[in-house]
């Protein structure tokens, strides 16, 4: 899946997907309603560094293999 052109664009779709789970975590859960605390919000700030090691992985990684 990697080594096709096409294919392997695909794989930029997680990145995408967490960070949209994350922005919902950050505006509705926390900011609504006041779920977790602080430590959810390091949780999240830490899942969204992850998500960006991710993303630039994808950007410049599969452009690398392809």
């Amino acid at each position: 899946m990697i080594r096709d052109p096409v294919q392997s664009l695909y794989l930029s779709t997680f990145p995408m997907g967490a960070i949209t789970l994350i922005t919902f975590g950050i505006t509705v859960l926390q900011g609504h309603y006041g779920f977790g605390g602080r430590s959810f919000l390091f949780t999240l700030w830490g899942l969204w560094w992850i998500d960006v090691a991710l993303s630039a992985l994808c950007c410049w990684g599969l452009v690398y293999v392809m």
